[in-house]
């Protein structure tokens, strides 16, 4: 990754540069809201350090695909193609002593040898950065991102990061302002208070644009020693949506924390909630609960929060344990969720957690691990070509149930990375408020996750990789309705120079749906990928 020193020469021209794009922004393929922060980035930088490096790394990735079923339609109806996919992308980073950014952007253009109307281009975003607008007390935070994200639970969902035909993928833009303050009270207290501003727009007008503000603050106590601990925390929470119209739900929560040594803290919490979640009218509940922290040893973690909420118990449980070659993970989770607050959380995936764990021991250093897990997923694929997203647009307040369990194995040679999810999502809106244009079967869905992904290193600079995927969703509405979907795949992957590498693939897909039209596909993949 080269790194480059930039100077306010560079920012003017920036400025300029994203200027002329607003003026022209119809010719443009990035959208608007990534052009906007990119320029509050460009002026809040103004009265940062830059004499702290920047680094950019451009890629394209260039790919031909042969498929025996380019529309994914039933099997009389099947026609092969070629596929010409080009995507070019950028890797930005800039740590300074006032603000850092971090962004990465690609598009994905392909184009069909003889079905001109299949041709289509897709927008990847993940953008964030953090200004310290007042030194040690005031930081803003801004995000931004574009997804992919299938409109219907039961339709055919691609596997993450290809660009074959998924006429169930909208385009989604998620972006959030997120100004706060952090300080203390002497020595006594510590505290921090944020304001979360988010608005999710899909691009379908089946799904109306969703807007969050959400308060939150936290007030605790600063002694670090001592065997008694308290913690009082709230939020208040607004979302609007034309589909819903505007719902809040605010929180008021104490804590009580005694530490039975470094290893082992309990908390009592009680608390107080108003909500129209789940009715038409403000409802009161009194919210309490426990929560435990026990780490045994530095490469074990045991954490659990439970408490009453007004749809029932709502937890959070986490065990994580690694070895010098291993790493384990289950996470189960009970809560209600708001999409927008989904889309702009920046937890890496499973397996690039697992494999960052597992490589702590080895590579001390946080960035030079990220940068060594990073390789070690690109070589594998298993980034590119791993799980089938799971993802669907549904804009109301729901109470989402999930376990997920993951583990990764890395040797010499071999990496072995396994994960499970199960995950039941149901709709917290009563009858009169439900939309008709958002899908019913969005509503009361159960999912089930399978990936196993083999990697063998053949050579310094050549890895064959074997990925299977499974992903099944049962509709838990009175409408039955079911899906499910399989994927295998072998990849080889060799790197021809240090700024190339180059992989061929063999893919199956099957779709089976109880009520949609079922196909299979077989493709062949070639890709290149050259770095600047």
């Amino acid at each position: 990754m080269t790194s480059v020193t930039k100077n306010i020469g560079f920012k003017s021209g920036l400025c300029a540069h994203l200027q002329q794009g607003f003026d022209y922004r119809d010719r443009l393929p990035i959208r608007r809201n990534f052009l906007g922060l990119a320029c509050l980035l460009c002026t809040g930088f103004a009265t940062a350090s830059w004499a702290d490096g920047w680094k950019i790394l451009p890629e394209v990735l260039l790919t031909e695909t042969f498929t025996d079923n380019a529309a994914l339609l039933p099997q009389p109806f099947a026609r092969n193609s070629w596929a010409t996919e080009v995507a070019p992308s950028l890797h930005l980073e800039h740590i300074g002593s006032r603000a850092s950014v971090l962004l990465d952007y690609r598009l994905r253009s392909t184009f069909y040898s003889n079905q001109a109307r299949l041709n289509n281009s897709q927008n990847y975003l993940n953008a964030n950065s953090t200004f310290e607008a007042v030194e040690n007390w005031l930081y803003v935070d801004a995000r931004s991102s574009i997804t992919q994200q299938s409109r219907s639970a039961f339709a055919s969902t691609q596997l993450q990061n290809t660009s074959t035909l998924d006429v169930n993928r909208v385009e989604t833009n998620t972006y959030q302002i997120s100004p706060y303050i952090r300080g203390k009270f002497s020595d006594a207290a510590i505290y921090q208070l944020r304001l979360n501003g988010t608005q999710t727009r899909a691009n379908d007008v089946a799904f109306p644009d969703t807007k969050t503000t959400e308060w939150i603050g936290v007030v605790t106590n600063a002694a670090a020693a001592g065997k008694w601990g308290w913690l009082v925390s709230g939020n208040a929470l607004a979302v609007r949506s034309a589909d819903i119209g505007s719902r809040q739900d605010n929180r008021l929560r104490a804590s009580a924390i005694y530490a039975f040594s470094r290893q082992l803290k309990f908390s009592l919490i009680t608390g107080y909630e108003r909500t129209d979640f789940g009715s038409t009218g403000i409802r009161s509940h009194t919210t309490n609960g426990l929560a435990v922290d026990w780490l045994p040893t530095d490469r074990t973690k045991l954490s659990g929060t439970r408490e009453q909420r007004f749809f029932g118990d709502a937890y959070h449980f986490l065990v994580t344990h690694r070895t010098p070659l291993t790493a384990w993970k289950f996470v189960a989770n009970k809560d209600v969720v708001v999409l927008p607050n989904t889309l702009t959380t920046i937890t890496p995936g499973s397996v690039y957690e697992l494999l960052y764990d597992v490589l702590s021991t080895a590579i001390p250093d946080p960035a030079a691990r990220t940068e060594a897990v990073r390789r070690r997923l690109q070589e594998s694929v298993t980034a590119e070509n791993g799980n089938f997203s799971s993802a669907f647009l549904t804009l109301r307040p729901f109470v989402s149930q999930s376990r997920e369990g993951a583990i990764a194995l890395l040797g010499v040679r071999n990496t072995v990375t396994l994960t499970y999810s199960r995950k039941e999502q149901r709709d917290l809106s009563s009858s009169n408020v439900i939309s008709s244009a958002i899908p019913q079967s969005n509503t009361d869905v159960l999912q089930r996750n399978w990936n196993v992904a083999w990697a063998y290193r053949l050579s310094p600079i050549s890895t064959l990789t074997a990925v299977y995927s499974r992903l099944q969703s049962e509709s838990l509405s009175p409408s039955p309705n079911e899906s499910k979907q399989r994927a295998q795949s072998i990849v080889f992957t060799t790197r021809l120079s240090p700024r190339a590498s180059a992989s061929m693939a063999i893919r199956r897909v099957h779709f089976n749906n109880t009520a949609l039209n079922s196909y299979l596909e077989n493709a062949l993949v070639g890709t290149l990928l050259i770095r600047f």
